[in-house]
């Protein structure tokens, strides 16, 4: 009982200081003193078929972001996204809406730094957006990256926010991020700067992307997020990850779909750990590896130890709901916890890192890939 005691202490102790921590980053937050002038923006959205939200997504960006010009990159073998990109097109003919249709990536490079770069000599605005088809960015979120941006930051990076879509298996994508997303981006940034960025949202100069030629010289890695961040902090650049959320949306099917978005997730989560530093490799371990460690842990005490050990797992998983519950409420107004869905993602995540280092193959939208290293990824046949 002893034991359990401590490791459900420790386990609540872990949370409850990064719960502070993302408090305290979300208190020096200094929202814009007036509105961001939109039309200093082009937001760049490499689009993709397949998901049933994508044209509510689009339409609903469209509403949030007006004054911004858009460019959709679609790859020309894709009719639907192409059709669809051109019938929103018509519908808001007054947006400044272009739609730039692109061959196939080269073997090795990542398609949406290659649809990405396609973009930028169509860009004649001071700033440039970076938003993946599957996210919708509310305008206030908006202008807290250009606020950053034009406070000195080299780029400027959204807080990831899931919206389960349909099914059950979406909810437990939702699930995955909604638990980990806030305690993970916000409590380094206390006294340090990100790592990584999130890449399904970000804002940059349009000179600072030129001058760098950054999707170009980042291309090769399939971790487009981690591959810009490491290109801006080589240069010495400065990163801004800001506290306001983007809300995304994506239909997971299947289970298979569930594997493959996960395995891939943490394919890269890999890549990030493994490009760094021993003493960065050590204090990621501890920061965010332990968790699932100590929560099955205690869970496999409960079993063999009834009723003892049950009672402090059973006071860790409510105290653990409660937290995540509340720091989601107060981070991106909503309560979006489901304790059993939860739990499953967490307890499944050394499950999912120990498949992602014996077998580095993923499927990123339509394209089957197999990961060498950091900047160096083939295609292969399904």
């Amino acid at each position: 009982m002893n034991v359990a005691l401590v490791i459900g202490a420790g386990y609540l102790a872990r949370l409850w200081v990064k719960s502070v921590l993302a408090l305290i980053r979300r208190a020096r937050k200094v929202l814009p003193e007036k509105s961001a002038v939109m039309e200093r923006l082009t937001v760049i959205q490499p689009v993709t078929s397949g998901d049933e939200k994508l044209g509510a997504i689009l339409q609903n960006n469209l509403a949030e972001l007006n004054g911004a010009a858009l460019i959709w990159v679609v790859d020309q073998t894709d009719v639907i996204a192409r059709e669809l990109c051109e019938s929103l097109k018509v519908q808001y003919s007054g947006r400044g809406i272009s739609i730039l249709g692109v061959e196939e990536p080269p073997d090795g490079i990542n398609p949406k730094l290659w649809k990405q770069d396609a973009a930028l000599p169509f860009v004649c605005t001071e700033l440039i957006a970076i938003i993946d088809d599957d996210t919708l960015v509310p305008q206030l979120s908006l202008q807290l990256l250009i606020k950053a941006v034009d406070e000195g930051a080299d780029i400027a990076t959204g807080l990831p926010c899931y919206v389960p879509a349909r099914g059950g298996w979406s909810q437990l994508v939702a699930e995955f991020v909604n638990s980990a997303a806030i305690l993970t981006y916000l409590p380094a940034t206390v006294w340090t700067e990100p790592l990584s960025i999130n890449g399904m949202c970000y804002v940059v100069r349009t000179d600072y992307v030129r001058e760098m030629n950054l999707f170009a010289i980042t291309n090769r890695s399939i971790t487009d997020d981690l591959a810009i961040a490491k290109a801006i902090r080589q240069r010495g650049g400065r990163i801004v990850q800001t506290t306001r959320p983007q809300f995304i949306s994506t239909t997971v099917t299947s289970l298979t779909h569930y594997r493959r978005l996960m395995h891939r997730w943490f394919v890269c989560t890999r890549l990030l750990v493994q490009n760094e530093s021993w003493v960065v490799q050590t204090a990621l371990v501890l920061a965010y590896g332990l968790h699932p460690a100590l929560l099955i842990s205690l869970g496999l005490m409960a079993s063999l130890s009834w009723p003892c050990a049950a009672w402090s797992l059973f006071a860790v998983l409510g105290l653990r709901a409660l937290t995540l519950g509340l720091i989601n409420r107060v981070m991106t107004g909503a309560y979006r916890h489901s304790p059993l869905a939860s739990v499953f993602t967490e307890i499944f995540q050394p499950f999912f890192l120990v498949g992602a280092s014996l077998y580095p193959v993923i499927w990123w939208r339509r394209r089957k890939i197999r990961v060498h290293q950091f900047n160096q990824f083939e295609y292969l046949r399904s």
